[in-house]
């Protein structure tokens, strides 16, 4: 069942509203879980989650969050597609429309975002209406506090190179799509954002124009037809796709008896809430020697006898070329 619910912000508060007695017949709202974000880049937009439970009688029931005076800079709750700005010592809420019974849950979601870079104190409110004295009010047992560090302005970026001006050279004799993976493992802590950037090439070929892509663990993120002689580049966003280990393939769709000659530069720029123990690195590497050499693996050690005997050693030697 979808809850209907408003919400009115912001709140100007001097004094956070005071504890009253509870009437014989009233709501009391409790926080009974929450997420809230440790720790945020300044200007990232963060998700966080609520359930607000009724352990009262009947009434309206909220969960606020309060940006106290002394924070360093406003907040933004996005709540429903809308903004909302809280200054220092402002509240937001959300709230039932009207009175609702015992056991009762707001369970909803928005998300926050930190305008400055500092340390923040949050409180967050399970709260009921007191039909008594027409106040919003708060259990003191329910407030929690959260502190919030956020970095330097841009948060702490880096960039990894994945390709360097790569020269993909697909021969007479591959089918379909022929290309390269590299790995990189992306540091710890684990980035917030990323960034790709890539640079295309269409250095020579058989046709005027071909088709590239570029795949990010796993996924299809760019392809397009590209014209001989002609530099494309770009940016995607891959926020939200990062593993601890990150793979880049690049590809040129090639047919029998064509050949291609297309170069390649590919960076990913990771940004970390607080700064990285470890920088973005290589990863080991086990998939790409697989990607290369796997179909000679997979012949086993008569295959590598009888390619030897064919007089091709170097196809079978670990890191010459063919």
């Amino acid at each position: 069942m979808s809850l209907v619910s408003v919400y009115e912000s912001p709140y100007q508060y001097g004094l956070e509203p005071d504890v009253t007695p509870v009437p014989t017949l009233a709501s009391h709202g409790v926080i009974v879980s929450h997420t809230f974000p440790s720790s945020a880049a300044q200007g990232a937009n963060l998700p966080l989650s609520f359930d607000v439970h009724n352990t009262g009688t009947e009434g309206q029931i909220a969960f606020g969050i309060a940006n106290i005076s002394g924070n360093p800079g406003n907040i933004v709750i996005t709540y429903e597609g809308v903004e909302n700005v809280l200054n220092p010592n402002q509240y937001w809420r959300v709230n039932t429309v009207n009175p609702v019974p015992n056991c009762f849950h707001i369970v909803d979601s928005a998300s926050i975002r930190f305008e400055s870079a500092g340390n923040y104190v949050i409180k967050l409110w399970g709260m009921w209406y007191d039909e008594l004295t027409g106040q919003w009010t708060y259990s003191s047992a329910e407030e929690i506090t959260k502190n919030i560090t956020v970095s330097t302005a841009n948060g702490y970026p880096r960039t990894y190179t994945f390709f360097s001006n790569y020269r993909l050279k697909a021969q007479t004799w591959d089918r379909a799509w022929f290309g390269e993976t590299k790995s990189a493992s992306t540091g710890t802590p684990m980035p917030i954002s990323a960034k790709l950037r890539y640079e295309v090439l269409y250095v020579d070929g058989t046709w005027d124009v071909n088709r590239v892509r570029i795949q990010y663990n796993g996924d299809l993120v760019w392809e397009s037809d590209v014209s001989k002689g002609t530099l494309v580049s770009g940016e995607i966003d891959v926020t939200g796709r990062t593993l601890a280990t990150d793979n880049v393939r690049i590809g040129v769709l090639t047919y029998l008896g064509e050949w291609d000659d297309v170069q390649f530069s590919v960076w990913i720029d990771y940004t970390y809430a607080t700064e990285p123990t470890e920088d973005p690195s290589e990863a080991n590497g086990f998939r790409e020697f697989i990607d290369k050499y796997g179909k000679w693996i997979g012949l086993g050690v008569a295959g590598l006898v009888i390619l030897y005997m064919m007089k091709r050693p170097s196809i079978i030697v670990v890191g010459g070329k063919k």
